[in-house]
């Protein structure tokens, strides 16, 4: 399966060394993971094998989409940082109930934050390296901070 992804960004870079162009690139690492996966799951939220899918989880025998393009968002922690991602919502018809699908569609639970694989990600750093300098990674190559506790959790 073939997806065209279209991003633009402007980047504001004040001088031609390295370590600011690293820095300018490690902080849209996450805003770029973020448009990228908005973007691949708006289109596969539109294909018909997910609605056929989104049918079976939710036990329905028709439903229809009320909001494709996401005017809510959900925060999630991935491995690039924090990421918001649209709200998609269906009607399903037995029930009359509006339900958000995003997190069925990722594989999420209800109220999980933070998903397995980052939580793997976070162990094996937190294995393999002192608390604080995997803290100090993860802010160097994503620009954002996760707490100590996140790291103790998924070990």
């Amino acid at each position: 399966m073939k997806f065209k992804v279209c991003i633009t960004f402007t980047i504001d870079i004040s001088d031609s060394r390295l370590e600011t162009i690293i820095k300018a690139f490690s902080s849209i690492v996450p805003w770029l993971f973020q448009k990228f996966t908005a973007q691949i799951l708006v289109s596969l939220a539109e294909r018909p094998r997910t609605v056929t899918r989104l049918k079976r989880i939710l036990k329905s025998k028709k439903i229809t989409w009320k909001s494709l393009k996401g005017a809510g968002t959900t925060r999630i922690t991935s491995p690039y940082g924090m990421v918001r991602l649209p709200q998609l919502q269906v009607l399903n018809h037995e029930t009359g109930q509006r339900l958000f699908v995003t997190r069925y569609l990722l594989g999420l639970e209800r109220y999980q934050r933070i998903p397995d694989i980052t939580r793997r990600y976070f162990g094996l750093m937190g294995a393999l390296a002192p608390l604080r300098v995997v803290n100090k990674f993860f802010e160097m190559f994503t620009g954002n901070r996760i707490s100590l506790m996140e790291i103790v959790r998924s070990i």
